[in-house]
This record gives C-alpha cells, structure tokens and sequence, in this order.
C-alpha cells in the first residue's frame, strides 16, 4: 500500500525481504523453536513408554507435521535453508545451507509420513483428558503437501500439477471439510471449529494467553481502531479490479457501510478514536477478522 509508513512493513509486497529487514527474522526464529521442539519430540518420544499407543503415534505425527510446515514456510521466505532433522545436527551452531530441493524432499517426507498417522478427526478430548480443539488432522497434512506443491509448480516451475491437485482432492473427497456458504461465517467466534478451518490457531477472548495480535495484520488502520496507537498493518485494499469482480449487489461487496457491520468488504465508518472515513480514501476494506468487541482490546482476541 502506498501508506505504509516503512519498508518493513512493505517489503513483504514487493518480494524485496533481505538481511537488513527488521521482520525477516521473525519467520527464522518462530520456525527453528518450532523444530527444535518437533526434533526432541521426535528424539525422544519414541522411547516414552505409555499404555496409550495410539496417543503416543498421534503426537509423533503432529510433531512431525509441524517440522514439516515450518520448513515449507522457511523456504517460502529464504529458499535453501539450514536441514536439522535431530538435536544431535542442531548441536552445531555453524550449519550449512541445505539446497532447498533437498529441503523439500524432507518435507514432503515429514508431511506425507504425518498424512498417515494423524487421525482424521479428534474426539473432544484426548487420552489424558485434554481438549483437541486446534489440533492437526490428516486434512492439515494433505492441505500443506497440496500448498508445497502448488510452490513448486508456480515459483519454482516443477509442473507437478497433479501431484499438488491429488492432495488437495483428498482433503476435498475425505467429506470433512466443505466452504461455508457465507463468507464470514468461517471466521465468526459463533462458529469455531466449522467445516471450512482446516489448521487453525484458537483463540478463546478470555485472557490474554489465548490471544494473538494477529489481527493487527488486518484490522483498518484507516480507521483508527487502534485507539490511536498506531493502528497496526491494515491498509490492504483490494484493487479495483478485484472489487468490480464481485456484481454489484453482491453481499461480499454492498453488504454494509460502517466498521460494525457483517460485510466481507466494508466502504466506509467511524473507528475508536473517532477517526471517520467514508468512504475510505484507497477503496473498499476486507474485514474477515473483525472481532466482536471491535478492537476494544488487542491482547484478547476471540476469533480463531
């Protein structure tokens, strides 16, 4: 957007991320704890006895799963990156860069061997009593091999189509997942866990360590919905073209004119600290992530 205030927050748009960006770490650090984590898990778990086999098999498989996302994540940002596969190889704090072809192979190994074992669907509790909601299902594994695939046939130009079209058929053909006839329904707070959220991060709006500020990313700045506190990264306006896509009429596009409103897009309002646009100066606004209490407060969020 051409508002925003640093490249930081831009560069991302313009595929322009280098050493000297402030965020370019936070990909690098969130994935490596996460695969530090998946590789002790991995390390160790094997050997754990515990009259739960079954739960024992299911938690080898997410943390397997997630090694595998994170690494599809880090080669998205980085290309080849360093492969740590156990916590004997991240003992050594000099790694090499790994090709990213070979990057992948262990990918789609992890995502494929996760694929197998996860079970399609969780009870409302697992074998200790804990709740699932927010755990990894087969539909997550086949849906991040289908989005490896999808990269490498675009962006890297490996033509494997069918192999990115098979595993998105299987999470469609499993019958446990469908779209939402209306758009905002999937991401409303009275309808969590809904057909359409494959892999979710939960969020309960009751205290703060079950927020996020996520929603930041999306929330219009335009608009002041921050208190005037700097109103977080929400200048992304589709373009006119993408607008005029929908026909007039459209709920997605006319359903409504001010920030409180149940529309997809939103053309104009009043924020919280009484900063009003309308209409907004850059064209329509998606609100997906609009929380209940309009942004009243950031560090509890309630929508998943």
């Amino acid at each position: 957007d051409n508002r925003e205030p640093n490249f930081n927050t831009k560069s991302p748009d313009f595929i322009a991320w280098d050493p000297s960006t402030g965020l370019t770490g936070g990909y690098w650090g969130t994935a490596y704890s996460t695969i530090t984590r998946a590789n002790l898990a991995l390390s160790k778990g094997p050997d754990i006895e515990t009259p739960n086999a079954q739960t024992k098999a299911h938690n080898l498989a997410e943390a397997r799963f997630l090694r595998g996302y994170a690494y599809l994540w880090l080669t998205k940002v980085y290309d080849g990156v360093p492969l740590l596969l156990s916590p004997e190889e991240q003992a050594n704090l000099r790694p090499t860069r790994t090709p990213v072809e070979q990057v992948h192979q262990a990918i789609i190994q992890d995502l494929t061997a996760a694929e197998a074992e996860l079970p399609a669907t969780w009870p409302a509790t697992d074998g200790y009593g804990n709740p699932t909601q927010g755990r990894v299902t087969k539909g997550a594994a086949q849906m991040a091999l289908a989005d490896l695939y999808l990269w490498r046939s675009t962006y890297m130009l490996k033509n494997e189509w069918q192999q990115a079209s098979d595993a998105a058929n299987r999470v469609i053909t499993s019958g446990l997942w469908s779209l939402n006839a209306d758009y905002l329904r999937t991401f409303r707070p009275s309808n969590k866990g809904n057909r359409e959220m494959i892999l979710v991060i939960t969020n309960s709006g009751m205290n703060s360590r079950t927020g996020t500020i996520f929603q930041l990313f999306y929330y219009p700045r335009d608009w002041g919905l921050d208190r005037g506190q700097g109103g977080g990264w929400g200048l992304i306006h589709p373009t006119t073209w993408f607008w005029n896509s929908y026909a007039p009429g459209d709920y997605r596009r006319d359903g409504g004119a001010d920030y409180t409103t149940n529309a997809a897009y939103v053309t104009g309002g009043c924020g919280l600290s009484n900063l009003c646009a309308t209409p907004l100066a850059d064209g329509p606004m998606p609100y997906k992530y609009k929380k209940t209490d309009n942004g009243a407060n950031w560090d509890i969020s309630d929508v998943d």
